[in-house]
């Protein structure tokens, strides 16, 4: 793994990504390789069941590393239409995870894409795919007006 990442931006409100949402997951994304990727830790607060990480917080991390994927990759943002997950084993809190997101397909009106949710050691945890819907260039840009781009970065967007 090489150490160049391309931090996405953020905004205020996201549940997953916000900065100053109060019950958010606060995760910053970067892109690396053509993959988009989070580096975090199953924290008490994400969990279910007493010790695993609750399957609703998974699904919104993947949910969110699938949809950069397109967007980064087609320079417009998306939105989920589809979401099909399947968790391969129970993620214990504690564990340091990744969740890794690629851009698979596009189909015109549909983007695809494929996530994973592994620890360091590759243990696979969860395994995703999401079918996208591309926003508009006018809805981009908006979207994109709200966006915190990290050390003053300019807009991924519509170039």
């Amino acid at each position: 793994m090489t150490m160049d990442k391309d931090f996405l931006p953020r905004s205020e409100d996201c549940f997953v990504c916000g900065v100053k949402n109060p019950h958010g997951l606060k995760l910053e994304f970067f892109a690396q390789e053509n993959e988009v990727r989070a580096e975090f830790k199953a924290e008490p607060e994400k969990s279910g069941f007493k010790g695993i990480m609750h399957g609703g917080v998974i699904t919104a991390i993947l949910d969110e590393v699938m949809g950069w994927a397109p967007a980064l990759a087609k320079k417009r943002m998306c939105m989920a239409a589809e979401i099909t997950i399947r968790f391969v084993k129970p993620v214990p809190i504690g564990t340091e995870l990744i969740a890794i997101g690629k851009f698979s397909q596009d189909r015109k009106r549909i983007w695809e894409a494929e996530g994973i949710l592994t620890d360091k050691n590759q243990n696979i945890y969860s395994r995703a795919s999401g079918k996208y819907i591309p926003l508009s260039d006018d809805e981009t840009r908006k979207i994109d007006g709200y966006l915190l781009y990290r050390d003053g970065k300019e807009s991924f967007f519509l170039k």
